[in-house]
């Protein structure tokens, strides 16, 4: 009986795929990895309850200025943008590393003419001999992935893609947290220039009022001099706090992905509300902390990694096989009978390599290992991150009551100390100290409301800011 090559081809293609589609790698699973130290059931600092963080928590802030511009910079940042792509190479390098699970088929064709000269007896000279030739061929070669050599490698480069899937949130929330704070920032530094500006009028009203008393002899011209300095000291404060302000304006227009010309607009005033303290436990951080996740990917695809290297150093097995057609008339390979055709598998092994197929698997072994560390270094900072902003939160609070406090009495202070000096009974150098006093009382607690606030940003980051993976993909 005669056998079609064309359906021997046929036949080793299909084996081949329905093998390989049957072993396809996917991502490695998320493995529990036992860490050298014990997590507690709940936060040291304060326990926290359970729920979910919202994905959009900057919103309880109340300010839609605010959440118009992380919109925009979510819609707009290079950074940001330049993550996703980042995203969009590790896919591409995945589906890449997956392709050879798949069998590789090649098409040739190619057409000639030549010329030669025919010698031959009882001719009377050489005898030209035309010969056209057209042939087509197909040609496949698939390799049997005995040893998940080949699906450890897409493997890797799953996690490789998870991990910078990872990445890019981690960025997101890095950016989300940036405008945030510099947003907020912009604001205090507003409510400063304020402050320092409210200053320099009340020394800049004092001095010309001990500046008549000194005309009329009330007054000697030391305290002229005192109040004048005063007076050009808190000018100075008011333009060093613009300048500040024009920076932190432009560097907020940057993170938004606008042309920085210092124009944007913000609140008057730091917000009254803000997100309640979110909810979480320990062990909810393998899975809601975009740089943890990230370094539990890279793990999982060094140990696949490490797998490869190990399989590179046994033998490997492949199936080959072409068919095709040479006929001197074109139309001649049109016809599905195709005249030239194998099938042939092969083995291939390393016998001496000076060692280097071991220290290639001893290399992957080691950056195994480190991702191992790396891992765990990250976890620790993530759960040092989550205490201390928990523990910083009550102290913020108690910061922020004592200096309203301050403020209370720095005022009534600077009152009693203009009129006492007014009525001759302090000199000019209690009102300084007292107009110092309540500038920096006001000064600090807008800074510790500013601090709080952040801090609370800081905690919603470090609890993950609303990025999760599946639960039963975590462990």
């Amino acid at each position: 009986m005669r056998v079609s090559p064309w359906f021997a081809v046929a036949v080793t293609v299909t084996l081949a795929v329905t093998v390989t589609v049957g072993g396809c790698a996917h991502p490695p699973e998320h493995s529990k990895i036992d860490v050298p130290f014990e997590v507690p059931n709940d936060w040291t600092a304060q326990a926290l309850g359970e729920g979910e963080i919202d994905d959009e928590w900057w919103r309880a802030f109340g300010d839609a200025r605010l959440d118009a511009l992380v919109d925009e910079a979510l819609r707009s940042n290079p950074d940001l943008a330049g993550a996703l792509f980042r995203v969009d190479q590790a896919i591409a390098i995945a589906r890449i590393a997956g392709a050879d699970e798949l069998p590789q088929v090649g098409f040739a064709g190619n057409a000639s003419r030549s010329k030669s000269l025919f010698f031959a007896p009882f001719n009377d000279g050489p005898a030209p001999q035309r010969l056209t030739l057209h042939n087509i061929s197909f040609d496949l070669r698939w390799e049997l992935d005995v040893w998940g050599r080949v699906r450890a490698g897409h493997s890797a480069a799953l996690a490789d893609a998870e991990a910078a899937e990872a990445a890019f949130h981690g960025a997101r929330l890095s950016l989300i947290g940036q405008v945030v704070t510099t947003y907020l920032a912009v604001v205090d530094l507003t409510e400063q220039v304020r402050i320092a500006s409210a200053n320099l009028d009340d020394a800049s009203t004092t001095a010309d009022r001990i500046e008549e008393r000194y005309q009329g002899g009330l007054r000697t011209a030391l305290d002229l001099k005192l109040i004048r300095t005063d007076e050009a000291q808190a000018r100075a404060t008011v333009a060093a706090l613009e300048r500040q302000l024009d920076v932190t304006r432009r560097q907020l227009e940057i993170l938004v992905g606008r042309y920085p010309d210092g124009t944007i607009e913000v609140a008057t005033a730091l917000p009254e509300d803000s997100p309640a303290i979110p909810a979480g436990l320990p062990s909810d951080l393998v899975r809601r902390r975009p740089d943890v996740v990230q370094a539990e990917r890279a793990f999982a695809a060094a140990e696949q990694r490490e797998h490869e290297a190990w399989a590179n150093r046994l033998p490997s097995f492949a199936l080959t096989a072409s068919a095709g057609t040479t006929s001197e008339r074109l139309n001649d390979i049109l016809d599905l009978d195709f005249s030239v055709w194998n099938v042939a598998g092969n083995v291939a092994a390393p016998i001496f390599q000076g060692g280097r197929l071991k220290a290639d698997s001893d290399r992957a072994q080691a950056v195994a290992s480190e991702s191992l560390t790396n891992f765990v270094a990250v976890l620790l900072a993530a759960f040092a991150e989550v205490e201390s902003a928990i523990t910083a939160e009550s102290q913020w609070v108690d910061q922020v009551d004592a200096l309203e406090t301050a403020v209370n009495e720095a005022e009534g202070g600077l009152t009693v100390s203009q009129d006492r000096y007014f009525s001759g009974v302090v000199d000019i150098l209690s009102v300084l100290d007292a107009r110092r006093r309540f500038f920096n009382a006001q000064s600090s607690l807008n800074s510790a409301r500013l601090d709080r606030i952040r801090n609370l940003v800081d905690l919603y980051l470090a609890l993950g800011g609303g990025f999760e993976i599946p639960e039963e993909e975590a462990s």
